[in-house]
């Protein structure tokens, strides 16, 4: 497949820089995980999915719910967070402005000893197809739409209604991620990259830790 998958397959999730302190003591915990821990300054994600995850069940691998597991995505601009820039989630009105995106790969999140499950879209979807992931398979028979990730629009159309759900296709860890699975930290301004590199100065992050400045990752 001439689009298929990259190696290194970076993947990304993003989160408040309000958080960053926390992942870098705790790691990247699921959302079940933080709410347990009281960890969750910052509540970006929007309720009603929220639910559907915790409703969700992972079949295989560690069991338990979409919400037990830390949620990785393939492309950056997703729906969520054009919702987020929109001002849609109700339990947030803060816009992308303060939002991070943590690097990393699949590579590097199996070298740690992370088993990853993959999702072909959205995984709260009852639907939604499961695969283990397996760094010999190039994911590459059409199960991960790669085309799609690469694409800067991913509205649904009437010849491809699911445009938005595939572009939410999934990398899911179990529990928790260790912050040494993060190789960078995506924002959206030069301003904003400078408190976060305050943050790692003060929690003694390596000062050669990448971070990208990268406005057309966001709305």
């Amino acid at each position: 497949m001439a689009q298929g998958r990259k190696i290194p397959t970076w993947v990304t999730h993003f989160t408040h820089i309000d958080h960053l302190e926390t992942v870098i003591r705790d790691g990247l915990l699921s959302d079940s995980r933080a709410h347990e821990l009281d960890v969750l300054q910052t509540e970006v994600g929007e309720p009603r999915i929220k639910d559907r995850r915790r409703a969700r069940a992972v079949p295989g691998s560690g069991g338990g719910t979409v919400a037990d597991y830390v949620p990785f995505y393939f492309a950056p601009r997703s729906p969520m967070l054009y919702s987020i820039s929109m001002g849609n989630v109700p339990t947030y009105g803060g816009g992308t402005g303060r939002l991070i995106y943590l690097l990393t790969t699949l590579e590097r999140l199996q070298e740690l000893g992370h088993h990853v499950m993959l999702t072909d879209r959205n995984a709260a979807l009852g639907y939604a197809e499961y695969r283990k992931f397996d760094p010999a398979d190039q994911i590459d028979d059409g199960f991960i739409d790669w085309p799609l990730m690469k694409a800067e629009r991913w509205n649904n159309t009437l010849e491809e209604p699911q445009r938005m759900e595939r572009r939410m296709a999934e990398a899911l860890v179990h529990n928790r991620v260790d912050w040494e699975a993060v190789t960078g930290l995506g924002v959206k301004s030069k301003k904003l990259a400078e408190e976060v590199r305050e943050i790692l100065t003060r929690s003694s992050v390596r000062e050669d830790f990448q971070i990208y400045v990268r406005p057309e990752w966001y709305f």
